[in-house]
């Protein structure tokens, strides 16, 4: 395989996984051995080629360069190869799990998935962090989502402007990208065992394997094409589009298929968007009316994803059950009509109304309500009426015309 085609200038990196069978292919040769006949503790992957994406021939087999690695492992169950990355390249074996299309049956006869709160939850752990030998196996070659490995020296001028930029892209990613920092002067033994020749380089990591490099004074345009890479691998575009489909779903009605689009996403643990799932299926449930699974769905959201509470999809969801659980009046609906007419000053009975406007949806009505409130008394009850409005604009998302519409009117009642 020419190295020349991959658009790489180095030929250290290791190869990809690309079937369930154990096999690797020489360079030199390219005859196929057994894994089990080769020493991993050896040099013996001293110089397998690197394969991009797009560029994978049949034979290439499952190796791992971090094999040879001097770090603590630890045995785990294989992981299978997510649905995106199943090419026509294939090395099958008996061992192949064939089982995705019943499982995708089983799914389409379920509106919402059953969700066991009986795990306990992880505790969250943060998308940036240095690494050693200490925690290099569980956050670098365990993580479920891509890694960049960001390998520099804490005095090197090029080190110090990269590193900010990949932070930013790890945070910004809704932690669907990792960012291990390896301080090379701290850890030489890594520094050597990861053959790195130049400073600073970063090793993109997908499932244990190297599948991307950048190394030097990377540009900005180099540098958003790894990310972009690396966010692919992980699943991160092909949540999107699931996500816009079931959204269009939702509006022209069909919550069905919405919601079995919405939990693809959630039980797809590779695509790491457990938490935008389980809003979408909140709107699901709360399209249906089901405002009693609305509720359990929100509860299983905050106990089991509490660090994507603040994700925007997320937030939206949360807001929609909040607005329509509201609604603890006992006065029906013609009372406070009636109020009103009779007392316009009686603002618990506006307020009751907005409410009841909001938990039924008509959410102009009561923003009208809300705000004829802010008119005439800003504070009043702790200022329960713009906290109401909040939650009514979190729920519709800021870019809906009613919410631009209200907040308008909001600023010109409060100034």
């Amino acid at each position: 395989v020419s190295t020349q085609s991959t658009g790489f200038n180095t030929v250290f990196e290791m190869l990809r996984i690309l079937s369930r069978s154990r096999l690797i292919v020489t360079k030199r040769t390219r005859r196929v051995q057994r894994l089990s006949s080769i020493n991993t503790k050896s040099r013996c992957l001293r110089k397998p080629v690197i394969i991009s994406k797009h560029n994978t021939p049949h034979y290439i087999q499952r190796a791992s360069f971090f094999t040879s690695l001097d770090v603590k492992q630890k045995k785990i169950p294989q992981k299978q190869v997510p649905t995106h990355q199943h090419h026509h390249h294939h090395v099958h074996d008996e061992n192949c799990n064939h089982d995705h299309d019943h499982n995708h049956t089983q799914q389409e006869d379920q509106d919402f998935v059953v969700i066991d709160e009986s795990q306990p939850n992880k505790k969250v752990q943060d998308s940036v962090q240095e690494v050693s030998e200490k925690n290099f196996q569980s956050f670098v070659l365990q993580s479920p989502v891509p890694v960049m490995l960001e390998c520099y020296i804490g005095s090197d001028p090029a080190s110090k402007r990269l590193g900010p930029k990949l932070e930013q892209f790890s945070r910004s990613s809704d932690n669907s990208l990792r960012l291990a920092k390896l301080n090379l002067a701290k850890f030489p033994q890594l520094s050597q065992q990861l053959q790195i020749t130049e400073v600073p380089t970063v090793l993109g990591v997908f499932q244990g394997q190297i599948v991307h490099k950048i190394s030097g004074a990377v540009n900005d345009t180099s540098l958003v094409q790894f990310v972009e890479a690396l966010l692919k691998m992980g699943g991160f575009e092909n949540v999107q589009i699931l996500v816009k489909k079931a959204n269009a779903f939702l509006q022209e009605g069909n919550i069905k298929e919405s919601a079995r689009l919405f939990n693809q996403i959630l039980t797809n643990k590779t695509l790491k968007h457990e938490a935008v799932a389980l809003a979408g299926l909140i709107h699901c449930a709360m399209a249906e009316g089901n405002i009693e699974v609305a509720k359990s769905l929100v509860a299983t959201l905050k106990k089991q994803y509490p660090r994507d509470l603040s994700n925007k999809d997320v937030v939206k969801a949360l807001s929609m059950v909040e607005v329509a659980s509201a609604d603890n009046s006992k006065e029906a609906f013609t009372d406070l009509v009636n109020k009103l007419k009779n007392n316009p000053d009686d603002l618990e009975a506006r307020y009751n109304l907005g409410v009841k406007y909001a938990s039924k949806g008509d959410y102009e009505e009561a923003i009208k309500q809300m705000i004829e409130i802010v008119k005439r008394e800003k504070t009043w009850n702790q200022d329960a009426a713009r906290s109401f409005l909040i939650k009514i604009f979190e729920t519709l998302g800021s870019d809906h015309e009613i919410t631009k519409k209200g907040r308008r009117q909001l600023a010109s009642a409060l100034f």
